[in-house]
Formats: C-alpha cells, sequence, structure tokens
C-alpha cells in the first residue's frame, strides 16, 4: 500500500508549508485532525522550522524580493532573539494562514472546514473527489511517488488544458501533440488548426533533442480575424519541485515563439501546488508572465475525468503516517 509521510521538504525549499498544508489535509481525509498546538508541537518534535526564503524589508529599507534566501538555521543579526517555542507556534500560523487563504478563495470548493478542533472534511469529500481533491492528489502522487495508475504529468497536463478551454481560449496540448507527431513541425502544424493560428516553425532554429521547445501548452482568445495583435499564451506545466519553477516560467524562449507566431506571446507556469503568497509575488517579480496554482485551477475545473478519479482515489486509499 501507498504510504504518505509528513515531509516539509517534499515540495521543495519554497513549499514547506505548503507541504505541511496538504499533509494535514490529506490526514483530515482519514480521520484524523490537528490543531494549531498540535502543528506547532509536530515541528517541534521534528526540529522543523518554517522560515521565510524571501526578505521584502530589513529595518526601515525595502528589499528586493528578488534577494532570495533559504535559511537552514535563524541568521545571527540585530533582532530580538526568539525561543524555540515562539519559531515553532510561528511556523503552525503559517500554515494556518495557508489553509485560511484556500478557504477563502475557495469559499464551498474548498473540501475543509477551519475549526477549533482542526480541519474538518467537509461530507463526502474523500467518496466524492472534486476539483480541488483532483489536484491535492496530482501533487501527492508526484511528489510522494506514489504508485497510482495514471502518470500525473500528463494528467497534469490535460488538466491545464480543459482549465484555457473553458475560460473561453482555444486551446492545445502541445506536450502531448509533440508526443504524438513525428516532428516538432508536424506538431506545430497541427496546434495551429487547433488554436487557429498560422505558426512557422521553420522561423526559428530548434535544437534536435528538444521536444517541445518548453511549451507544453498552447492558447489563443481570438477575435475572428488573422490580423496582427493576437492574444497567444505558451504554457510550462509542471509537478516539479519549487526550487524549480522560477527556471520552468523563464524556460520558454520569447524571441523564438514570437518568430513562430510573427508576435511575442505570453508565457505562463501551471503547477498543482498551492503556492505561498511570498513565492508566487517572487515568481511574478522575476518574469513577465502568469502563474496558475491549485487555487486558481480548482475554481474552473470542469467535471473530473475517469483517469482524473482513479488516480485520486488511489491517492486517498493511501496510509497517511500522522
Amino acid at each position: 500500500m501507498n504510504l504518505i509521510s509528513p515531509n516539509i521538504e517534499a515540495y521543495g525549499s519554497y513549499a514547506r508549508a505548503s507541504a505541511l498544508a496538504d499533509f494535514l489535509e490529506l490526514a483530515a481525509l482519514k480521520g484524523r485532525t490537528f490543531t494549531v498546538a498540535d502543528v506547532s508541537a509536530y515541528l517541534q518534535d521534528n526540529n522543523w522550522r518554517l522560515r521565510d526564503a524571501f526578505r521584502r524589508q530589513v529595518g526601515s529599507r525595502e528589499v528586493s524580493a528578488t534577494e532570495v534566501e533559504v535559511e537552514e538555521e535563524p541568521d545571527v543579526d540585530d533582532s530580538p532573539v526568539e525561543s524555540a517555542s515562539e519559531v515553532f507556534s510561528q511556523g503552525a500560523n503559517r500554515v494556518v494562514r495557508l489553509l485560511e487563504e484556500r478557504s477563502t478563495v475557495l469559499g464551498k470548493l474548498y473540501p475543509f472546514r477551519l475549526t477549533d478542533r482542526g480541519l474538518i472534511p467537509r461530507r463526502n469529500a474523500d467518496t466524492n473527489p472534486g476539483p480541488y481533491q483532483i489536484l491535492l492528489a496530482l501533487t501527492a502522487a508526484h511528489a510522494y511517488q506514489l504508485e497510482v495508475p495514471h502518470d500525473p504529468k500528463r494528467l497534469l497536463e490535460r488538466v491545464v488544458h480543459r482549465v484555457v478551454s473553458r475560460r473561453g481560449w482555444l486551446c492545445a496540448d502541445f506536450a502531448n501533440q509533440r508526443r504524438s507527431a513525428s516532428s516538432f513541425a508536424g506538431a506545430l502544424d497541427a496546434v495551429g488548426n487547433v488554436v487557429q493560428l498560422v505558426i512557422d516553425p521553420l522561423a526559428s532554429s530548434t535544437s534536435r533533442a528538444a521536444q517541445d521547445a518548453g511549451v507544453d501548452t498552447i492558447a489563443h482568445f481570438s477575435w475572428g480575424d488573422w490580423r496582427p495583435g493576437k492574444w497567444v499564451v505558451i504554457g510550462q506545466v509542471t509537478c516539479a519541485k519549487s526550487d524549480e519553477w522560477r527556471a520552468k516560467l523563464l524556460e520558454p524562449s520569447i524571441p523564438a515563439w514570437k518568430r513562430r507566431f510573427g508576435e511575442a506571446p505570453a508565457v505562463f507556469l501551471a503547477v498543482p501546488h498551492h503556492i505561498e503568497p511570498d513565492h508566487l509575488r517572487y515568481l511574478l517579480d522575476e518574469a513577465e508572465g502568469i502563474v496558475l496554482d491549485r487555487l486558481r485551477m480548482a475554481r474552473h475545473m470542469p467535471q473530473p475525468t475517469r483517469e482524473e478519479l482513479a488516480l485520486t482515489r488511489a491517492v486517498l486509499r493511501s496510509r497517511v503516517e500522522a
């Protein structure tokens, strides 16, 4: 049987609180609830410190969020010394704030209730998975390397394709098209027909080793004509750890894709995780792109597919070691 054990490094250095919040949700679906005090004690028992990875201000001086540091131990500075209990209590509150953000953003789509007794699943949250549980399961299946009936990354590509399509865009799953096409040029031709774009694959050189040139999704919001000035977006879809998200967002070459499309596209990154607020701001500061995470996609997902439900139920059957 699959086993999910608490691990704040499961999603990488910049999603430690998010990883623990997800673990609390998975545990809640198994009937195990944690109060804030329980979370604080859990952090202290494991010596897990949830410290801010992004500095925004030092004293009265504003500091760019691009100055990133992941702290394993407290820095030596002039700030008041915090007791160990204060550090772990603050970490627990940070996890709870993430859960509160999920509840606030998603409302009734969030399959849990925050109470004084801890996180409580809503009725049938485990037996009738909705969009949130699907994305939670995709995240956990990949991060914990669980045995599931479908590849989480490929399912996520399809989820993103369906979400973007539902928002009114002509959308193509370019990653899947590239896997089935005999060439990069052939895949682009097929995608162009779907999204109603004339795409010139020869307008920019492509490495022979490249499979998708850093792009998994291509979408076009059409105004019904072929004149220049089109709204085109290209997306990177990944289940990778948070340390890789910045590089993934910057991976597509805007100049190369501008030549292929005849104009510059916007770029987006899609992940099944809940991106922590400071990290989201950092990503938006670092790249002129768009970020789709669990909270954004869950609001606009169509009904789950058979494959998504099969993977989700396999994850929810896993043993959660609380």
